[in-house]
């Protein structure tokens, strides 16, 4: 049994290093990785297959349509607007006032008054924000550094603190403002995610509701 754990550990600890290697290695085109089809395609298997190492299956991570409850879709669009409008008005002026760096707007202005830009925006806000990232982050990195570390609810804030580290790390084409707005925002939707009973679905509406109003608020020359 301790070699199986042993084992299963080891696997863990090469698969999130595979991760953040590919991320930080260059190979993810950032900021809006559609691309990385092997990274992506090697997490989703670990993360769709279970094993006899992960022991995890859809229900697990809250992404089956027993999960999908209705009465938390108003709460995740709530809660993501409010982080949104929270993010843009406080967030970010706040950290660029205690900080002195500005937030890397660069790759934002060409959202301004773009339509076809707004619109393509919107679609990665869903796809590739909402369902990717919080797959990614949340569904797997979080799950498998809770399962590495172990422990209850002490490995689990780590858990949480870690992936949402390197979330903030991912976004470091925004500036060091950006590394830190997001690794808040990292840090709100993994607690989110361990509140809600690891119910992924929550976090992919509040995460794409976040980026759909970034995206529109750039579109309207507001940021």
């Amino acid at each position: 049994m301790n070699q199986i754990k042993t084992a299963a550990k080891i696997v863990l600890l090469i698969e999130i290093s595979f991760m953040i290697a590919w991320r930080f290695a260059g190979y993810a085109p950032s900021p809006i990785p559609l691309g990385n089809p092997l990274l992506i395609g090697i997490i989703s298997l670990s993360f769709f297959i279970p094993t006899r190492v992960h022991r995890k299956n859809w229900r697990e991570v809250g992404l089956t349509k027993h999960t999908f409850k209705k009465k938390y879709l108003a709460q995740s669009l709530l809660m993501g607007a409010a982080l949104g409008f929270i993010g843009f008005l406080v967030l970010i002026p706040g950290l660029e006032f205690l900080t002195g760096e500005e937030f890397d707007r660069s790759f934002f202005e060409r959202i301004e008054g773009n339509i076809a830009m707004l619109f393509a925006a919107i679609g990665a806000s869903l796809l590739y924000a909402g369902i990717g990232e919080e797959m990614i982050y949340r569904g797997f990195l979080l799950d498998r550094l809770n399962d590495l570390i172990g422990g209850k609810e002490a490995g689990t804030i780590l858990a949480v603190l870690l992936s949402a580290g390197v979330f903030g790390l991912a976004h470091s084409y925004q500036g060091i403002v950006g590394i830190l707005s997001s690794g808040v925002i990292g840090l709100i939707l993994g607690l989110l995610y361990v509140r809600f009973d690891r119910n992924l679905w929550v976090v992919i509406l509040v995460h794409a509701t976040i980026d759909v109003i970034a995206a529109v608020i750039i579109f309207l020359g507001f940021f």
